[in-house]
């Protein structure tokens, strides 16, 4: 006959017998079974779903021997012993409830990270080392193991996060692959040698590197990784991470003396800074410094890199409170495209800040924005800027906010202290600004509340008066792109150099047409009138989507024409957004030129996805030279071919139409794995520069494994002219 489950307090049951120590005594070892027996010496025998606790590890058996004298116990049949650090499953252990040292016969040892560790005996030494004979271990599922190591001893430490073994072997499906006399594998982050790299270009030669990782304290580590590319010498390389509890930091140096170009001194920097800090105010750095123009095309191993025109360095320190915010900032642009750099215009610093104070019980806001920029460069006009704009704002709405007008009254003030120059006069631009905008928004829900159909109608009049005094400079500004934003903010300057004249009215007009379909979610109903079986159907609302929108805008000057505008009516701004099925996206957005009929801008794209993985995304962009040069005529393609659950090919195509030409494009084809993931592809780079004017085309292997790295090969390939 079953007995009835016991639970017995093993720590009270000894006490009352005075057969333990008083160490023993601190800690309870708490027993359940379906069977237990104590002898006469004190010893509990269990039988039956055994399960022991202490502190905080549990182990289950089918039966456990324990004996207090010795502070031992031994369990067997489905031994399972589990800890936060570890799961332990094997046929026998014998362990120590007080040094928790033991023995475990047969057994598998599965780690937080989805690791596991095997061996014929492992001798338990305390809390977090383990001692393995016949040892086997790999970060594979156990259904799908693709590679592991197999050795004669190994240790596991997981205090310090490492695997030792002796006479290793390193396996492929099961074949051993190559054989070391000592293996040291890290489980986490711990300093050592990473995987070694090599590659193979025209550009650099054959490349070496082995990089170094190092991790002395919890908060900050550290790369060092000497490169050797024998078309150009030796580079070494370091990356510097600190986190804290305000942000973190990040640092990167390369250098090398280039043998191809008997040049000493080409070298890289960049930094990454970002705090919180107090008074709720924030710190952001972001640096990029090369040594020449020439370095990322020759020496960068970033896709990216190879397609910049500049390099931007900044950094920003602001706040913000209840009524505004401010920064403090700077930024230095490096121009990829001249040979010199005396030219291009910097900033440091700016100060910039914003504030709105509602006032009358919240009938107007009163705001003052302010900029003061320091524009420097080494050759050409230089100086400094000072904005300054007084506003006050009268919202007012209507019928629960559907339709709402808003009132702007202000003043821009702007004066320059100009240097590098014989001008010694101060430019000054003062301006008288009315703003007066109407916004509305009508909606009408049909078909069961399943369609939603909104149109948002917005009229605005501007009217601004600037005068000019001392032919001000033009440092930022640009008549640029027409859009929603600047269309209906009373000044299509980007900049604050320039402030538009002007007595116009501008509108638009948004149509939306959105879906929000039901499903229906059978659930037994549970009322005791019901039926059996009787099915209860409930309409659940799911997630809005937009099938279609789109919006006009344009603007008509109420004034006579310039003397060399020959028409009113401006640029015509248009958007669509087409979302006929929930996996296809269609968008695009265009200004025609109606007087000289023709596109000034258009940019399109198409993204389309499916459940099996597969993507395909495509975008064009125009911008014609009759309205700002240089001609941009680029057509983008990026895809992914889901081929099956592991395999996808993917590729990217970047051509300029205008110079029919594919300036970047790459070809992948990927296997992923729970434990590794291979990669051969090809990549097409075609930008010339003053070393190398060839058509770079490159391949490469990569194979990744899990917790161990990747080895890989990439070699140059003949010009296939594309």
């Amino acid at each position: 006959m079953r007995l009835k489950t016991l639970v017995l307090s093993i720590g009270t049951i000894l006490a009352v017998a005075a057969l333990l120590s008083p160490e023993v005594l601190a800690e309870d070892v708490d027993i359940t079974a379906d069977h237990l027996s104590r002898d006469a010496a004190g010893a509990i025998s269990a039988t039956g779903n055994v399960e022991t606790k202490r502190l905080n590890e549990t182990l289950q058996a089918d039966y456990m021997h324990y004996d207090p004298e010795k502070n031992q116990v031994h369990a067997e049949g489905n031994v399972i012993l589990t800890s936060p650090q570890t799961v332990i499953k094997a046929p026998s252990a014998t362990m120590n409830t007080v040094t928790k040292d033991g023995e475990i016969i047969d057994a598998n040892v599965f780690l937080p990270d989805g690791e596991r560790l095997s061996g014929a005996r492992i001798m338990r030494k305390g809390d977090y080392v383990y001692e393995v004979e016949s040892a086997h271990f790999t970060p594979c599922p156990a259904d799908s193991e693709a590679w592991g190591i197999s050795a004669a001893t190994a240790t596991l430490d997981q205090d310090e996060g490492r695997l030792s073994a002796t006479h290793a072997r390193f396996e492929l499906g099961g074949i051993p692959v190559f054989y070391s006399p000592y293996w040291s594998q890290p489980l986490r982050r711990k300093s050592g040698f990473l995987i070694p790299e090599y590659a193979n270009g025209e550009r650099r030669g054959s490349e070496y590197s082995i990089p170094y990782y190092w991790a002395p304290t919890p908060d900050w580590d550290a790369t060092l990784t000497p490169h050797w590319m024998s078309a150009r010498g030796f580079m070494p390389e370091l990356e510097f991470r600190h986190v804290s509890a305000i942000g973190k930091e990040e640092i990167k140096l390369e250098g090398l003396s280039d043998k191809r170009l008997n040049r000493k001194h080409r070298s890289r920097i960049r930094g990454k800074i970002g705090w919180q800090l107090p008074y709720s105010m924030h710190l952001d750095i972001n640096g990029d410094y090369t040594s020449d123009h020439d370095y990322l095309a020759d020496l960068s191993q970033d896709l990216e890199d190879f397609s910049k025109s500049y390099t931007l360095s900044n950094a920003t320190l602001g706040g913000y409170t209840e009524h505004g915010d401010w920064t403090l900032s700077g930024t230095y642009q490096d121009n990829l495209q001249t040979p010199r750099n005396a030219a291009t215009l910097q900033i440091a610093p700016r100060l910039e800040s914003h504030w709105a104070l509602p006032v009358l019980d919240q009938f107007a806001i009163l705001g003052f924005d302010q900029e003061t920029t320091r524009f420097s460069r080494r050759e050409g006009v230089d100086g400094t800027r000072m904005v300054l704009y007084p506003h006050i704002e009268i919202p007012t709405y209507y019928f629960g906010g559907a339709v709402s007008t808003s009132l702007t009254l202000g003043s821009h003030h702007t004066r320059y202290w100009l240097g590098n120059t014989q001008n010694s006069n101060r430019p000054v631009q003062t301006s008288a600004e009315l703003g007066l905008e109407g916004r509305a928004e009508l909606e009408r829900i049909f078909q069961e509340g399943t369609l939603r159909h909104s149109i948002q109608p917005s009229l605005r009049y501007d009217s601004v008066a600037a005068v000019e005094k001392g032919a001000p400079p033009n440092f930022d500004s640009g008549f640029g792109q027409v859009t929603i934003n600047n269309l209906m903010s009373g000044n299509r300057f980007a900049g604050s150099d320039r402030i538009e004249h002007s007595h116009r009215l501008s509108f638009s007009l948004t149509n939306r047409l959105a879906h929000k379909s039901m499903s229906s979610d059978a659930s037994r109903m549970r009322s005791g009138k019901a039926e059996a079986g009787q099915i209860q159907e409930q309409m659940v609302r799911m997630p809005a989507r937009t099938i279609l929108e789109t919006t006009i805008a344009a603007s008509y000057d109420l004034k006579p024409p310039h003397q060399n505008t020959a028409t009113r009516l401006s640029n015509i701004f248009g958007s669509l957004t087409l979302n006929p099925l929930s996996n296809l996206s269609v968008s695009a957005n265009a200004q025609y030129d109606h007087h000289r009929r023709f596109w000034a801008t258009a940019d399109t794209g198409v993204t389309w996805h499916s459940k099996d993985g597969h993507n395909l995304g495509l975008a064009y962009q125009l911008k014609d030279e009759r309205y700002s040069t240089p001609e941009t005529r680029t057509l983008n393609l990026l895809g992914n071919v889901q081929i099956s659950p592991r395999w996808a090919l993917t590729g990217y195509m970047h051509r300029d139409l205008k110079l029919k030409l594919i300036q970047n494009a790459s070809l992948d084809l990927k296997y992923t794995h729970a434990c590794w993931n291979l990669k051969i592809g090809g990549m097409w780079l075609n930008r010339p520069t003053v070393t190398s004017n060839s058509k770079d085309f490159t391949y490469r292997i990569l194979l990744e494994f899990k917790g161990f790295g990747n080895v890989g090969y990439q070699g140059a390939g003949k010009d296939i002219g594309l």
